[in-house]
């Protein structure tokens, strides 16, 4: 009788967390953000096991409630990116403001010299300009853009129900509730019943325009080349250098608080603007690697941060061999599909891999490089606002293409009339 063959524990444990996405993404969060930047420091497992067990539990529920809440609305709504990263902002004031108060404490730990530079009407502006943009990026959009790349399907199936939603929600709740009484046991400082209306007003003003965007979730963002994956690290690489150091040369060189202020915005600002001018979906390892880059300083300050004992290596050893793993993942789907090509023909079989466009210009003059998406599954899709796919292609014979992709996109072999579906003219 043959032996089974032993499964390598790597393989075990990512077949484990690809078929459970929310514990994946509640490793990613507060993975990224806290234990990688030893905000919450790994080595206290060692030193403090209370302190180490009670961050824990705070921060799942904080970080991981609000990943998880962000990541199905934007999915139940229909939305982009910029929802997300808006919700994420909303999300950073609700952690921040209100639970931590470090928005609003002058003396608060984490805000050191910036408590007293750039404080005014009772906020740490230049702090704040800093932290709200890094818990949109680095807390809530990162890592649902890396559970999309790791397991595909979450990118359009919510993570969980109804049910589930509201759970999430009173665990947040509730975490909010303990952290703000453990802060002003802990430091004494109250924010005052104005400030925390006026938290409460600004989060709900970020939750009506996330509200209010109507791009898709998925697709690209921009119309320029996408960078190439050294460009790509290179820039996300100087990001959180370069926020650091804008909110910190103020006060050194004796620029008003203000001025200092619109720099911290305006850097991310051109961040932003990047991203969005480029065109992200012509190479997943470009992402990754844009990604990698931005996480790269805050291991860094991570592992400075726990320098006489530094276990967060341990958290940079896994996120190494995280990204090894999304690296060597083939770059898909590479199938056979059976798509229409509006180039006049009445059928051709391609072999290649399909990225959403979302350009309003080219899809009101498709090219025979783009194909017309019909019937897709979700049943939300109708005639009137088809999605619509760029193919990278590769030709091959009719008789060769199985219909595969049934499970998510089914596509309809025909000529002009795809176009006519699709609402172009």
């Amino acid at each position: 009788m043959e032996a089974k063959a032993r499964i390598p524990v790597g393989a075990r444990v990512a077949a484990y967390l690809k078929t459970h996405p929310v514990i994946t993404l509640l490793i990613l969060t507060p993975g990224i953000p806290e234990y990688l930047s030893s905000s919450s420091p790994i080595n206290a497992i060692v030193l403090n096991p209370p302190q180490f067990v009670f961050q824990l539990l705070a921060n799942l529920g904080l970080y991981g409630s609000g990943a998880l809440l962000i990541h199905d609305a934007g999915i139940r709504w229909k939305k982009g990116w910029a929802t997300v990263l808006l919700l994420g902002a909303a999300y950073g004031i609700l952690e921040e403001g209100v639970a931590l108060s470090t928005l609003f404490d002058p003396n608060a730990g984490p805000v050191g010299a910036l408590g007293s530079y750039g404080h005014w009407l009772g906020v740490n502006l230049i702090w704040a300009a800093g932290i709200v943009p890094f818990h949109a990026i680095f807390s809530i959009s990162i890592p649902i853009l890396l559970l999309g790349i790791a397991i595909p399907e979450t990118r359009l199936k919510p993570l969980v129900s109804t049910r589930g939603t509201i759970a999430a929600l009173l665990v947040l709740s509730f975490d909010v509730v303990i952290l703000m009484v453990v802060v002003w046991h802990v430091s004494g400082y109250w924010m005052g019943w104005p400030i925390l209306a006026l938290s409460f007003l600004s989060i709900g003003g970020l939750l009506f325009l996330s509200r209010r965007i109507t791009l898709p979730f998925t697709g690209k963002m921009g119309g320029r080349p996408t960078p190439s994956s050294k460009e790509a690290v290179a820039v996300g690489f100087s990001f959180f250098p370069a926020v650091i150091l804008v909110q910190n040369l103020g006060r050194g060189a004796g620029l008003p608080a203000a001025l200092d202020f619109l720099l911290v915005v305006a850097v991310q600002a051109l961040y932003l603007l990047y991203v969005t001018r480029r065109s992200w979906g012509g190479s997943r390892k470009s992402v990754i690697s844009f990604v990698l880059g931005l996480l790269v300083p805050i291991m860094v300050f991570g592992v400075l941060a726990e320098l006489a004992f530094p276990l967060t290596l341990l958290a940079d050893l896994v996120v190494v061999v995280f990204f090894r793993r999304l690296w060597v993942i083939r770059e898909g789907p590479e199938e056979m599909v059976r798509p229409s090509i509006q180039n006049r023909l009445n059928m051709m079989a391609v072999k290649g891999r399909t990225t959403a466009e979302s350009n309003p210009a080219v899809v009101r003059g498709l090219r025979k490089e783009y194909i017309c998406k019909y019937d897709y599954s979700p049943g939300w899709s109708d005639s009137r606002a088809q999605m619509v796919f760029k193919v990278q292609p590769r030709v091959a014979h009719p008789w060769r293409a199985p219909m595969t992709h049934t499970n998510l996109v089914n596509y309809v072999i025909r000529n002009e009339s795809a176009s006519k579906r699709a609402g172009t003219p």
